[in-house]
């Protein structure tokens, strides 16, 4: 599975695939929406709720992905694979191309206040 960071591309050499990424938004706001629901029968109805929540704060990123045997660097010089882990320069380049990476896509979503947010569901009344 190959990926991109920073204009550099990266591999892991196997099936093995164990990075991931996540956003952590404990946002405080106003929302304003509409909503409804849709009687189905006896008591039981769907309902939607579409509005936007004004956010104080962005979601906060953050990406793991592992330094392992498994790990490889594409080099444009050589157009061969390179082990980055166990190699402390290309560790570090890593770092810094990861870093880089989540800094960019947190900048990004920094610059938006407002969110869309939908919800949708089942609601049964006895």
């Amino acid at each position: 599975a190959e990926f991109d960071l920073n204009g550099t591309r990266y591999r892991y050499n196997g099936n093995d695939v164990t990075g991931t990424a996540n956003a952590d938004w404990k946002y405080t706001g106003p929302y304003v929406g509409m909503g409804w629901d849709i009687g189905i029968f006896s008591g039981l109805s769907f309902f939607m709720d579409a509005g936007v929540v004004f956010a104080g704060e962005s979601p906060k990123l953050g990406l793991n992905v592992p330094i392992n045997d498994k790990l490889q660097r594409w080099d444009r010089d050589t157009s061969t694979w390179q082990n980055v882990g166990g190699n402390t320069d290309l560790e570090t380049k890593f770092n810094e191309h990861k870093d880089a990476a989540l800094a960019d896509a947190q900048d990004e979503l920094n610059k938006y206040k407002i969110y869309p947010l939908i919800k949708l569901g089942l609601m049964w009344r006895f």
